[in-house]
């Protein structure tokens, strides 16, 4: 798992593109997706074909305020290999 709070989602992102090219073959995708304590618009799943293997997204600001973590927004990268 890969979690930002500079950069927040477009570093996530970059992580992803880098993990999908090096070690997934290019072949998983992001699929808009709700994912609890991430933000609306802001969060999916990460797929190769029908198979969920990952969540991609920006922590919801009162998700990060009920861990007491101070902004600026952060965003997390789960790959389940």
């Amino acid at each position: 798992m890969a979690v930002d709070t500079k950069g927040a989602f477009s570093e996530v992102m970059r992580a992803y593109e880098v993990i999908r090219d090096r070690f997934l073959g290019g072949t998983a995708r992001i699929r808009e997706r709700e994912v609890e304590d991430m933000i609306p618009g802001r969060s999916g799943s990460v797929r190769i074909g029908d198979l969920e293997i990952g969540l991609i997204g920006e922590v919801h600001p009162e998700t990060l305020d009920g861990f007491q973590i101070q902004y600026p927004p952060a965003a997390v990268l789960e790959i389940r290999f």
